[in-house]
């Protein structure tokens, strides 16, 4: 995670450690650690809380959902449309995080309102807070101003967006394992300093006060230190959350973790009642709940195992509608070879386009069950280049690659 600070916030920060090292020298000599952990840990929840201020506030970061934009307004453009369709783009399987609606406003404004599409950029452009989707309107408008197609330059823009993205999830990656480094130091102190703290009661006189105040400091320490890991570290999406779609995986753990739950409860009574043990009681009430546990893990590995699979789909799918462009005689060429636990999800899709289905609902019903939201963005942007004539040759070849 990339941080630009000013002279104030590295002041504030410096005076806030400094001041736990003054406060260190008049505190027991047991404890001096204490404040020292304290100042260390407030400075680094206020650098976090800035650097993320930063990037959510000016704009500075680029998410998927911008890449899958991009990538789904080149894939329209290879079918060389009108420019009013680059910016009208069908999101019926989800959109981009209102990324989308921007670009019909410009559509709107370029097109119904007379503006023209480098005007109507630049008037949407100045409200705009994220500068990266800013400046890539900019050039677009520009672009579009003077008349060149834009294939070439979405999918450069497209390419240069991927690379940013994967740069700045490696810095991340970096960021956390220095903060893991961190936080397994600090536990370390912090159970020689209780153990430490343990013996000397024993020893010395020592009052109830302070006894209090170790362990408070100690455990705002290390929430602060696992609160910056939680904000700090990356969290893939593995799920959709499309509406009106059965999905029976989810209807399983949903079933399993109230079963869980419930077994849970029950055992962890009747174990304290017969044993009088709270602990033992604890202990025991968390083995049911093993198996909803296990059950999301082995959803997992079958999603990523569909994920992996459905690069290579996509990819010969659209390969294979450039050369036959029709959907259902694609889709059963495409299904002479296997693609593992996809293959069930893609025959069923198949079925119901050819018994006379809407195409769009049978798609839709298909990134239903897997479950899956790489499949959801994916097919997102298939079917809305189906529909306006794109190349799926290169649409294919393009998604696998962002997959």
């Amino acid at each position: 995670m990339k941080f630009n600070l000013d002279k104030g916030i590295l002041i504030q920060i410096l005076l806030v450690v400094l001041s736990g090292f003054i406060i260190s020298f008049f505190v027991d000599p047991r404890v001096r650690v204490l404040p020292l952990m304290l100042s260390v840990a407030v400075a680094m929840i206020r650098l976090v809380s800035r650097g993320k201020r930063k990037l959510l506030g000016t704009g500075y970061e680029v998410n998927e959902d911008l890449i899958y934009l991009v990538t789904h307004m080149y894939a329209i453009s290879t079918g060389r449309p009108p420019h009013r369709r680059l910016f009208m783009l069908d999101t019926w399987a989800g959109s981009y995080d209102g990324y989308d609606s921007i670009l019909r406003r410009i559509a709107v404004l370029a097109v119904d309102w007379g503006y023209g599409f480098a005007r109507a950029i630049r008037i949407v452009a100045k409200e705009l807070s994220n500068k990266v989707f800013r400046d890539f309107l900019l050039r677009l408008g520009e672009l579009l101003a003077i008349g060149e197609e834009p294939i070439r330059f979405l999918d450069i823009e497209r390419r240069a967006l991927i690379t940013e993205y994967q740069a700045h999830y490696v810095r991340i990656l970096e960021a956390s394992k220095l903060l893991l480094g961190i936080y397994t130091s600090s536990v370390s102190s912090a159970i020689f300093i209780v153990i430490t703290f343990m013996i000397s009661t024993f020893l010395f006189s020592i009052s109830s006060s302070m006894i209090v105040l170790v362990y408070t400091v100690i455990a705002i320490s290390l929430s602060a230190l696992a609160y910056i890991l939680y904000k700090v570290l990356p969290r893939d999406r593995v799920t959709h959350n499309l509406k009106n779609v059965r999905i029976p995986e989810k209807t399983r753990y949903k079933i399993l973790l109230v079963m869980g739950l419930t077994i849970s409860i029950l055992i962890g009574i009747l174990t304290y009642k017969i044993f009088g043990d709270s602990y033992l009681a604890i202990s025991t009430a968390a083995l049911p709940l093993v198996i909803p546990g296990l059950y999301a893990r082995h959803v997992e590995k079958k999603i990523r195992e569909i994920e992996s699979f459905f690069t290579i789909f996509i990819r010969s799918f659209g390969l294979t509608y450039s050369m036959i462009p029709h959907t259902a005689t694609a889709l059963a060429s495409t299904l002479r070879s296997g693609y593992g636990p996809l293959t069930t999800y893609l025959k069923r899709l198949l079925a119901r386009i050819n018994a006379g289905i809407e195409a769009k609902i049978a798609w839709y019903q298909f990134i239903g069950e897997t479950w899956s939201e790489i499949v959801r963005r994916n097919v997102n942007i298939l079917y809305d280049s189906i529909n306006t004539g794109a190349d799926l040759a290169r649409v294919g070849t393009v998604l696998s690659e962002t997959t």
